[in-house]
């Protein structure tokens, strides 16, 4: 390639650049702007931090002016293809990072692409046909962007020997020295504000802005969290690993016999209904005016925890009654599955189990599980045709057990006309891959509100048609479902309280139950079989972990687990009731704490007169410690 070519390409980069620069400005420079206050914790840039926030962006298009040059002296012919290709492509994946961080603060990653490419996902992202729609015209408008610079570089190519322009790109390409030098400086900038050392919650705009940019070199956040876990953490670490040697393996506490007192004449019927992505904070007696009114014959939890921050492994652990420390990924179950013993135990005292649920076979593990049941048979149909079906399986003569799941909660948080008391509201077709989602947050929430609305309308309407008296009825949330309480919407993208905290009801006969009324005792999806055994008078420590919310009330660890796409959840939080520690599981099979909440990190805070947190960490140790044998269990299982 002659150096008019090499010139001229470098016009074509010089333009691509300019308006990739533009759009970072725009986009993602927009959102610590002007979005980055209130409920997101972090103040407006000052002039300095701009001025950073500037330099990255200058990195990130350097960066991919580089790569375009590269790309460019590949092929004599269509080199300046690539390029354009290069950017075209560049640019509609900026359009939908920035749409995917908007909503979750994290990007899209391999294992989301594994995802959306294996799972149904119209209903698990909440994208509608106008959300593909406006996606297309974006795309469209940043190809036409590219195609009316790449035309322009062709003219120039055409008058490559008197062009004008040549003439400041001469100029231009004298300074190629001086920008590589920027770009060293924009390098040692980041590097010196992820790695330097400071509090565990001063995060500067800078940090926080900086991870947003989509061309953002982000292998620094691994060092970032390194140099900032604090020594108590560090020093926890060493006193797990040195409680780790010194533990004696204990036999799994799986008992030889079912029945540990006389069981009831007539075993009832048992019902689990698990709502999507149910939010704890805003299902108030405003809201939910008869989910609040069970509180006078149910136990409600008002500190209950799922086992994970997404569908599939919330609802395992439920089943199981343990947290997901057995789930070792799809591949490792195609041969060995370990069923649900609570089910099977089930199935072995004559009842028939059996699945109502909309749209969850979608999830991938799931329908492996299914062979805990017995009468595994999947009714997928809308929540409203569920109530019929639900009330029939019911009345079939013999004890039952039914799993049921409610999905109009999940978002776009769709409802029903009827449902709209809560104003304003964002319209149906709202576009939720939108960075303005923190613009219209009360609108959202408004929308949010009232499909929790039709939720209540749903089980007054669907518990009117089952027999309490000779029924136990558990109605939870499969997790948790974020409203801006951290500036995310929706789940799976942290282990915040918000995305792991639902609501919790068990209604059982007068016959059977416990304490009713409100209770705000620490407990987990892993609780609730347990409890509905010790109802039944059955011996319910059929698993490693989990515990019966009526007789034991000892201190509680909640272990709830991160959606990993599929394979063992590596990031955990381990939620007491004096706060959240987050954790890492290695390959190795062992835990290491990351960091925590404010309140734990205060409680572990030595004093001058005792070191805090002994009993907390007493228990947090001996939480992990039962976790990772049972993580070997399951590997030695699934080798």
């Amino acid at each position: 390639m002659d150096r008019h070519r090499i010139r001229s390409n470098q016009f074509l980069v010089l333009g691509l650049t300019l308006w990739l620069a533009l759009n970072l400005v725009l986009r993602w420079l927009y959102w610590p702007l002007f979005q980055s206050h209130g409920p997101f914790g972090i103040a407006q840039p000052t002039l300095p931090d701009l001025a950073l926030l500037l330099a990255c962006t200058l990195c990130s298009s350097l960066l991919f002016a580089l790569v375009g040059l590269l790309l460019g002296a590949l092929h004599r012919r269509w080199g300046d293809v690539l390029i354009a290709v290069y950017a075209a492509l560049s640019l509609i994946a900026l359009e939908a990072d920035i749409g995917w961080y908007a909503m979750s603060k994290s990007h899209v990653t391999l294992g989301d692409l594994q995802l959306f490419l294996t799972q149904n996902w119209q209903h698990h992202f909440g994208i509608q046909p106008h959300d593909i729609w406006r996606f297309v015209r974006v795309a469209c408008a940043h190809i036409a962007a590219v195609c009316v610079i790449y035309s322009l570089h062709r003219q120039l190519r055409r008058h490559a020997r008197s062009h004008r322009a040549l003439g400041w790109l001469r100029r231009a390409s004298a300074w190629r020295h001086a920008f590589a030098t920027l770009l060293l400086l924009v390098l040692a900038a980041q590097s010196y504000t992820m790695l330097r050392r400071g509090g565990e919650y001063a995060r500067t705009v800078w940090d926080v802005a900086a991870s947003a940019n989509p061309y953002y070199i982000s292998a620094a956040d691994h060092w970032l969290r390194k140099a900032r876990l604090p020594d108590t953490w560090v020093h926890f670490n060493v006193r797990l690993g040195a409680a780790r040697g010194q533990a004696t393996p204990l036999p799994r506490a799986v008992p030889a016999r079912l029945a540990r007192q006389p069981a009831p004449a007539r075993r009832p019927d048992i019902l689990f209904l698990t709502i999507e992505s149910w939010n704890m904070a805003l299902s108030d007696q405003r809201t939910m005016p008869y989910f609040s009114s069970l509180a006078q014959r149910c136990h409600i939890g008002t500190n209950h925890y799922s086992g994970a921050n997404q569908t599939e492994l919330g609802i395992l652990s439920l089943l199981y009654g343990d947290p997901n420390i057995f789930f070792a990924g799809y591949r490792q179950h195609a041969s060995v599955v370990r069923q649900s013993p609570y089910i099977q135990a089930l199935g072995k005292l004559g009842y028939s189990t059996g699945r109502v649920v909309s749209d969850l076979t979608q999830q991938n593990t799931i329908p492996r599980y299914l062979a805990s049941f017995n009468q595994a048979e999947v009714v997928n149909q809308q929540d409203w045709d569920n109530i019929a079906t639900i009330a029939a399986r019911l009345r079939h003569p013999g004890p039952a057990f039914i799993h049921a799941h409610y999905y109009a909660t999940h978002y776009p948080y769709l409802h029903a006309p009827d449902y709209a008391a809560h104003r304003p509201e964002t319209p149906p077709q709202f576009n939720f891959q939108s960075t303005n989602l923190a613009l219209n947050r009360h609108a959202i929430v408004n929308r949010y509100r009232n499909t929790l609305g039709e939720l209540d309308a749903w089980l007054k309407a669907l518990l009117r048609q089952i027999d309490l008296d000779a029924t136990i009825v558990v109605i939870t949330g499969d997790h948790g479902e974020e409203m801006f309480e951290t500036g995310r919407l929706g789940h799976a993208s942290t282990l915040d309280a918000p995305q792991i905290r639902t609501p919790l009801a068990i209604c059982a006969p007068a016959t059977l139950a416990g304490a009713t009324g409100a209770s705000a005792a620490l407990s987990s999806h892993a609780d609730i079989f347990p409890t509905i055994f010790d109802m039944l008078g059955f011996e319910h420590r059929l698993s490693s972990m989990g515990r019966s919310l009526l007789g034991e009330q000892a201190p509680k660890v909640a272990l709830v687990a991160k959606q990993n796409h599929g394979k063992t959840p590596v990031q955990w939080a381990a939620v007491t009731p004096a706060g959240t520690m987050y954790l890492t599981l290695g390959k190795d099979g062992a835990f290491a704490a990351t960091g925590s909440d404010p309140a734990l990190a205060a409680v572990f805070a030595p004093t001058p007169h005792a070191p805090g947190g002994a009993e907390v960490e007493r228990l947090i140790v001996g939480t992990l410690l039962a976790a990772e044998r049972e993580l070997r269990a399951a590997r030695r299982m699934n080798p």
